[in-house]
């Protein structure tokens, strides 16, 4: 029987299980995804046949958009995650509906500039599959590419955001410019948001530079309101979504007014 894990301790299913995976998606349907940290589920031996048609069958019980999946393809092991609450869900399409606004003041540009790619569902062949919360991509790239920018959202520890975050930026093909980490805590209320890009750092053997995945810039508000750092703005470079430069085109910025007004409206949603 599938079941949740926390804090690392995991009871897990096997798809070999004759009455999977219909069986499993009913059992994943009635298990508590109410966590405040979200709900984990492990599911071991299951093929990517078997992957699809859990897929379909969360699909049908109408659950499919509430879980993200994670999917070591060489250990045939399936992580699925549970958002937290529909207030995260709001926040994560919130977050990137600024973004979008922002990128159609552009000159020379629309909605039609950037493709939104959702949960999109993305794939290091042989190894590991993964979904973001949210994902664009320009439309100047086909549509089997990786997006330029990726949001991942949560309420459980800021480490495994941060994994989440570096695996998008090593696995990403040089496509995936920046992931925006959403944290959002409820008891007591909290946000921060960082952005994570790859920078070129030195070795410590003074060898050839190479690219390293890193937080570039950093924001957190507090129940209180209160804002650490004072004054610091969340900004995404024109390059870190588009292919093409464009003379007229200006980085996006959010100020720390405009994400205090965002995060005490996602604060009212809970």
């Amino acid at each position: 029987m599938a079941s949740t894990f926390t804090d690392g301790v995991a009871a897990s299913s096997s798809m070999t299980d004759p009455r999977l995976p219909d069986d499993i998606a009913s059992q994943l349907q009635s298990i508590d995804r109410s966590k405040p940290t979200g709900t984990y589920v492990l599911i071991e031996q299951i093929t990517r046949h078997d992957l699809e048609l859990l897929d379909n069958a969360l699909e049908h019980l109408g659950i499919r958009r509430h879980a993200r999946f994670t999917y070591e393809e060489e250990l045939e092991l399936l992580i699925v995650r549970f958002m937290p609450s529909a207030s995260h869900e709001v926040a994560s399409t919130m977050f990137m509906m600024e973004i979008m606004q922002r990128i159609m003041s552009i000159p020379g540009h629309t909605m039609r500039s950037v493709v939104g790619m959702g949960a999109t569902r993305f794939s290091v062949p042989g190894v590991r599959s993964k979904e973001g919360d949210q994902a664009i991509r320009p439309t100047t790239r086909s549509r089997d590419d990786w997006p330029s920018i990726v949001m991942e959202v949560g309420s459980e520890s800021l480490r495994q955001l941060r994994l989440d975050a570096e695996w998008w930026l090593v696995n990403g093909a040089g496509q995936v410019r920046m992931v925006i980490i959403l944290r959002v805590g409820k008891d007591p209320y909290s946000m921060r948001i960082e952005s994570w890009e790859m920078v070129a750092t030195t070795r410590i053997t003074r060898a050839a530079r190479a690219n390293t995945p890193r937080c570039t810039q950093a924001w957190a508000i507090d129940q209180a309101s209160a804002i650490a750092p004072q004054g610091v703005s969340i900004t995404i470079p024109y390059m870190a979504i588009f292919d093409v430069p464009n003379i007229a085109g200006r980085d996006i910025e959010f100020t720390s007014s405009d994400l205090s007004s965002f995060a005490l409206w996602v604060f009212s949603q809970f």
